[in-house]
């Protein structure tokens, strides 16, 4: 999963995949794909992240717990959860892997949210793949595209952002893994002084 060579220490928050997932991880309804869904409770992510998960991370794991190592990182509604912990507190989650987030939730609310935007986390990650196929795919390129220039224009401390956007690829699983080794290398560049061992605590 990870380049040859290469550990790492510090927290890698996953957003994992289930049945209730819209529900769980989105802050504001998907009013394009499922527009009288209820209420989602994702506006609740921020605390259970920084008060259950990441101590009991803490408590499992050997890991570096400065924000320089801590990234979170999601795929499809899971990217929009872990951009959306990530914004709550850019100055711990630096880091984020956002894969083919499914921008249009709130009507756009994302770009929204981050014109104008004073703190972005350190490095963001976004992929996206030309043939999604869940929606309009020129409209989702036009959306993540934006999202990047927002990102990078934050007043006080913009972001290094690297967007990768694959012509041939779907919205699945295989187009996320093939990108993860290139996300995980923008994220964490190997250095000189890197020489000890590292562990990596992951959360389902």
């Amino acid at each position: 999963m990870f380049p040859p060579g290469r550990r790492i220490t510090g927290r890698v928050l996953k957003e994992d995949s289930h049945e209730q997932r819209a529900s769980e991880y989105l802050p504001w309804k998907d009013t394009i794909q499922q527009p009288f869904m209820d209420e989602p409770n994702g506006k609740m992510l921020p605390t259970f992240m920084f008060q259950e998960v990441m101590p009991a991370m803490s408590k499992k794991f050997r890991i570096a717990e400065k924000p320089s190592m801590t990234a979170i990182g999601g795929s499809s509604y899971g990217g929009v959860a872990a951009l959306y912990v990530a914004l709550s507190a850019p100055t711990i989650f630096t880091k984020v892997i956002v894969e083919s987030p499914v921008l249009v939730v709130g009507n756009g609310q994302f770009v929204r949210d981050t014109n104008p935007l004073p703190v972005a986390p350190e490095k963001v990650f976004i992929g996206l793949g030309g043939e999604e196929s869940h929606f309009d795919n020129d409209a989702m390129l036009k959306l993540e595209s934006q999202l990047e220039k927002n990102l990078k224009a934050a007043i006080a401390k913009p972001a290094d952002v690297l967007f990768v956007h694959d012509e041939t690829a779907k919205h699945n699983e295989q187009a996320w893994a093939k990108r993860f080794p290139q996300a995980i290398q923008f994220l964490f560049p190997k250095t000189k002084s890197a020489s000890t061992p590292n562990d990596i605590g992951v959360q389902k």
